[in-house]
């Protein structure tokens, strides 16, 4: 479930944890979807859910820090370029030499 990996991402990331409406602010996580998700990962002992906020174990520290739970992403910032950007890559040392016809005219005035 998707939005199990940006709940746990984001407890992690935070230094006193979390209130549980932040999701649904944020993300629009249904709060039965959020109780589900406090029950399985509070009976793994991963978090705890106290007085509206939810926080992460060092139990639930120590499973991200050796990479047993993942949090997949969307890819990083660079992984949903458009085609019409890419072109092929450079080697190590090769100069970047633009072509002369695609720079345009107001750049070749100056």
């Amino acid at each position: 479930m998707e939005y199990e990996h940006i709940i746990l991402k984001d407890i992690y990331e935070s230094i006193n944890g979390l209130y549980s409406f932040y999701f649904y602010s944020k993300y629009r996580i249904q709060p039965n979807q959020l109780f589900k998700f406090i029950d399985k990962y509070s009976k793994k002992g991963f978090i705890l859910y106290e007085d509206n906020r939810i926080t992460i174990t060092d139990k639930g520290r120590n499973e991200f820090l050796t990479k047993k739970i993942v949090i997949s992403t969307n890819g990083n910032k660079f992984s949903k370029i458009p085609e019409e950007f890419l072109i092929k890559q450079l080697d190590v040392n090769e100069p970047y030499i633009p072509n002369i016809n695609e720079v345009p005219d107001e750049i070749m005035k100056s």
